[in-house]
């Protein structure tokens, strides 16, 4: 269940003060500020959002409801277990980027990318610490940011206005968790109005970045990666490490 079906259920109706319920719904829901959809779908970098709004989610967590309901006993999915063959992959991840000059790989990207240059510096610097969640929460967003943008760059029969958030229409989204059938989903073979147009990244992305990727967010037996870590559904004590090495090398 997507947050906002959650903020709709009888559950929480009866569960929370109905004006902590009515500021969620304004933070939160399509028709308010709709602020988790814009920062988890790389329409807005954190940094861009006023201080403001963080503060006012800090003390919306110690709502004492929230609390009690967090030390009952819940279910929670894990990220699948990866083969021991992966280990080198991510120590070779690793010393990739120790010795990557993050300013040249950027010096002819697009001004798309270069907006997004110091999120993805601050998450090789958590993975390299070992803060491996807190580098996928950095980096998810700036991946579908980037693919967001050359999904409309080589797909020139989509609206242009699908790399922005807008007000009346359905967020194209990575891996379309949960309302597939209402948007483009970016990852897709074919484009969201027609069965037959394909999606020029398969042909302009590289295979390995693109069979990563599918991997990661698309496939039913896959980890899918985004749309646990962002709707709360994965054991955040689970190693994410593997997850983390692979992601920020498609990345």
């Amino acid at each position: 269940m997507i947050l906002r079906d959650l903020l709709q259920s009888p559950e929480l109706v009866t569960a929370l003060p109905s004006g902590y319920l009515q500021l969620l719904r304004l933070l939160f829901f399509p028709s308010g500020l709709n602020l988790r959809n814009l920062v988890w779908h790389g329409f807005v970098a954190p940094m861009d959002l006023p201080g403001c709004f963080a503060s006012l989610l800090l003390v919306l967590l110690v709502e004492p409801v929230l609390l009690d309901t967090a030390s009952a006993h819940l279910v929670y999915a894990s990220l699948p277990s990866f083969a021991p063959s992966t280990a080198p992959l991510c120590a070779a991840t690793r010393n990739l980027f120790a010795t990557l000059d993050l300013d040249n790989v950027f010096a002819a990207a697009s001004v798309q990318a270069k907006a997004r240059q110091r999120l993805v510096q601050r998450s090789i610097d958590a993975l390299h610490d070992g803060h491996a969640l807190f580098s996928l929460f950095l980096s998810i967003p700036v991946l579908e940011y980037l693919v967001r943008c050359d999904f409309v760059r080589v797909n020139p029969s989509v609206p242009r206005g699908m790399a922005h958030a807008q007000l009346s229409e359905y967020y194209s989204t990575l891996d379309g968790f949960g309302q597939r059938s209402q948007h483009q989903v970016l990852l897709a073979r074919t484009l969201f109005d027609s069965d037959d147009a394909r999606n020029r990244l398969y042909e302009t992305l590289s295979p390995s970045a693109l069979a990563a990727s599918v991997d990661l967010f698309m496939c039913a037996a896959g980890p899918n990666v985004r749309a646990k870590l962002c709707h709360g559904e994965v054991d955040l004590v689970t190693s994410t490490r593997p997850c983390c090495g692979v992601h920020t090398s498609v990345l």
